[in-house]
């Protein structure tokens, strides 16, 4: 279970993906809970690297535990808990679409 928040980047998780694809090895590409969309978009890169070694992926943002998101488009799970980043579009942009809403990318305090 590779995780992008718990190996160190998308670099780790890239160079770890390599080493398991050469040792036969198949990976899941995991997530922690309440992941927004920047967290995600990072995750499908080291899962599209994974190609036929990938058995499955975890992340998306959802309402639950997260009033809003960092990012516009929010890259949120739907029906059955399932992602369909393809609906984005997002693949032959740069950074994955990525545009930070300024006003929810700072602390607020409570």
């Amino acid at each position: 279970n590779v995780r992008v928040s718990k190996m160190g980047g998308v670099l780790r998780c890239l160079a770890l993906v390599r080493t398991a694809a050469a040792l036969g090895i198949d990976l899941i590409v995991g997530a922690q809970v309440g992941e927004t969309s920047l967290l995600t978009r990072a995750a499908l890169v080291v899962a599209r690297a994974a190609g036929d070694r990938l058995l499955a992926q975890e992340g998306a943002f959802g309402t639950l535990l997260l009033e809003s998101d960092l990012t516009e488009p929010p890259l949120m799970f739907g029906a059955g808990g399932r992602l369909d980043a393809d609906r984005y579009g997002l693949a032959g942009k740069p950074g994955w679409g990525l545009s930070f809403i300024p006003d929810r990318s700072r602390i607020h305090p409570f």
